[in-house]
């Protein structure tokens, strides 16, 4: 809604939910999962910790031609979301609920053709100037 503009204060609960998020069981799963997702991961998810391989290992994430299953630690899609800063907003005026988000969702950069789970130094150069206005 145009009548929302988030503060500075918002975006201090949002990395600090963020980084709640990937200091938990799920953020090796989301930094191995790359995209924006990922790459917001790779700032509070230490990379040693791909190496510690899944916990739980509740999602089927790829197979190989010899049937040999490969599995991940299942992300709830709204931690996902939490992790790009995906916000559901009522605005005053209208009753209809806006997403607005801090960086795309994973599902919207996986579809805008930026390289899906490979960063890119495009997508650096992106996410720097991206980071650099919410200085």
């Amino acid at each position: 809604p145009d009548d929302f503009k988030p503060t500075e204060h918002d975006y201090i609960a949002y990395v600090t939910g963020r980084d709640a998020i990937f200091k938990s069981r799920y953020g090796r799963s989301i930094l191995t999962r790359g995209g924006i997702a990922g790459r917001l991961a790779s700032e509070v998810v230490p990379g040693v910790k791909v190496l510690e391989g899944p916990t739980q290992g509740d999602e089927v994430v790829g197979m190989d031609g010899n049937g040999t299953v490969f599995v991940d630690d299942f992300v709830p899609e709204d931690k996902v979301e939490k992790v790009c800063g995906v916000y559901r907003v009522k605005g005053a005026k209208d009753p209809r609920i806006a997403l607005l988000s801090w960086w795309p969702s994973q599902a919207r950069w996986r579809a805008s053709g930026s390289n899906g789970d490979q960063w890119t130094p495009d997508a650096e150069k992106w996410f720097k100037a991206r980071e650099e206005e919410f200085r």
